[in-house]
């Protein structure tokens, strides 16, 4: 396979266009990323969810108020880029809406993530005129093996109606800059697993040249290790490091940027802050295993959580290796439970 050229597109609030479009340097306000997860809630049953979403106990939302608010702390200490991205999905919340424009109204990047089914026309023009990006999921072309790989009400002509709908929509805000970059706010991204790996190159191709491309190799983590075939089996590292591979041929992260002493990490991770929908600050929006070490936003200031989310995150890269994403980590369980024993904390299980 051919590498794809990343230094010509990019999506929208990522690294690559704030840094190389928008020339901002990520380190020097308190925080350029935020990511805010709503309720557990999914009309999908994906084999791959990271997050349990649809086996959780919805007990302790925070509500919409109080998501505003941590959105304009965010603001305040610097963030350019508010993903909704974790433990559900965020077009069936339904106050999506209110949040989405809250963001674009304080001059932020709203990015959503969605497995689409929901991105009905009415739902895509609004998230255009409210400046968001979109990451769609899709997987696979395959209608059979897309039902079977997100389940549910995974519906797979559903989902293209949509994509179509709104690939239209936002072709029109491409932008092409003077130094070379092709900007885009709608993207597809494809989860890589032992199932669907050879079905890379034609989801890539499907794109084309107007929903930017991202991949990314199956996360060990939460549903995915109740399903162990979607990366090759518990046993078989060979497998799974084969889909690495040829994940990375095709392109690198499009969440990668570098730390201050320069080593690979996630955007989101390194340089952002996560909020779980309980109040419960994450080292990511993905990581829901690190509940409950850091603190809550409704009983510890916003400034203090970010300073000790912060020097966890140092301590990670100092002196423990540090993956560019936690969750891909092979040591990542146990960099949790060491955590956790530090502060007597018991181990996460998900509420259901």
């Amino acid at each position: 396979m051919k590498k794809t050229n990343q230094l010509t597109k990019c999506l929208r609030g990522m690294p690559l266009h704030l840094e190389n479009v928008k020339g901002i340097k990520f380190g020097i306000t308190s925080l350029d990323y935020l990511c805010v997860n709503l309720p557990p809630v999914c009309n999908y049953r994906c084999e791959k969810c990271f997050t349990w979403a649809n086996e959780q106990k919805i007990e302790e939302f925070i509500g919409t108020k109080k998501v505003l608010s941590i959105i304009a702390e965010a603001k305040r200490l610097g963030v350019k880029t508010v993903g909704i991205l974790g433990e559900g999905e965020p077009l069936l919340f339904k106050d999506i809406k209110k949040i989405v424009k809250y963001i674009y109204d304080l001059k932020m990047i709203p990015l959503i993530a969605t497995n689409g089914s929901l991105m009905t026309k009415g739902m895509a023009r609004f998230l255009y005129a409210n400046g968001a990006s979109i990451a769609v999921s899709l997987d696979t072309l395959d209608e059979k093996m897309y039902k079977k790989t997100y389940r549910g009400d995974a519906n797979l002509d559903k989902f293209l109606a949509n994509l179509n709908y709104a690939r239209k929509i936002f072709a029109q805000d491409i932008e092409q800059t003077k130094n070379g970059f092709k900007v885009y706010r709608l993207a597809i991204h494809m989860t890589v697993t032992a199932k669907n790996v050879q079905n890379l190159e034609a989801v890539k191709n499907f794109c084309g040249e107007d929903i930017y491309f991202s991949c990314e190799h199956i996360a060990k983590i939460g549903a995915a290790n109740d399903n162990p075939d979607v990366y090759g089996g518990k046993s078989d590292i060979a497998v799974y490091k084969d889909i690495l591979k040829k994940t990375r041929s095709v392109m690198d992260p499009m969440v990668l940027t570098r730390t201050g002493v320069g080593k690979d990490t996630c955007c989101f991770y390194y340089y952002g802050f996560a909020v779980g929908y309980e109040g419960e600050v994450m080292l990511d929006t993905h990581a829901v295993e690190t509940k409950y070490i850091i603190g809550n936003v409704n009983s510890d200031s916003f400034d203090n959580l970010v300073k000790k989310s912060q020097a966890i995150k140092d301590d990670y890269y100092k002196n423990h290796g540090g993956h560019y994403c936690i969750i891909r980590d092979p040591n990542y369980q146990k960099f949790i439970a060491l955590l956790r024993k530090k502060k007597g904390k018991k181990l996460y299980k998900p509420n259901c």
